[in-house]
């Protein structure tokens, strides 16, 4: 985590948030997260915490009315999306089939706020040309094919499950996969 991430997410975390009861006056609440991500190699087990959070976040989001309340756990919704994101992109370079293990289904997605499902993956269908960079590992005598969808603007870095066979570079591709950041997961 960037230490402006880290410096923002104890700001908030700390921070106590004043609702106006009806006629009781004011008091303090303080809204505290059970789990903060703290890096991006988190295990799948921290992951999978992450994610028990962000719904217990969001059922507490659904239970306030105070705005100002809402405005704190949604920002603490979307932090941990993020991290969350974050460590599912840096799994998938090792371990793709542990991301789609992992992998939050569309209807727990649906469930969440607009701001917090688009640091969420998904199952998307993608359509663009395909970049390969060969890595030649020289002193282990091996070599890693890294794949890229280039799809306009964008660029989607591919992981598959089993080596696809006949890919060429510069050719279009039509996938479908897990989008997880700027990373696409494909089983099949």
């Amino acid at each position: 985590m960037s230490a402006r991430w880290r410096s923002a997410t104890n700001a908030l975390l700390g921070l106590s948030v004043l609702s106006w009861g009806a006629m009781a006056g004011c008091h303090a609440t303080t809204v505290q997260p059970d789990y903060v991500m703290t890096t991006a190699h988190e295990s799948p087990t921290d992951v999978r915490t992450a994610l028990t959070t962000l719904e217990h976040l969001n059922d507490q989001l659904a239970r306030t009315s105070d705005p100002t309340t809402q405005t704190m756990l949604r920002a603490q919704m979307e932090h941990l999306a993020a991290e969350r994101q974050e460590a599912l992109e840096t799994l998938a370079q090792t371990s793709p089939q542990r991301v789609l293990a992992l992998a939050i289904t569309s209807e727990a997605r649906d469930r969440f706020p607009a701001s917090v499902q688009q640091e969420l993956e998904t199952v998307v269908d993608l359509e663009g040309i395909v970049e390969m960079l060969i890595e030649d590992r020289f002193g282990e005598r091996t070599s890693i094919t890294h794949y890229t969808l280039m799809t306009g603007p964008d660029r989607y870095t591919l992981y598959f499950l089993k080596e696809p066979i006949g890919l060429q570079p510069g050719a279009p591709l039509k996938i479908r996969g897990l989008q997880v950041g700027h990373s696409l997961i494909i089983s099949e």
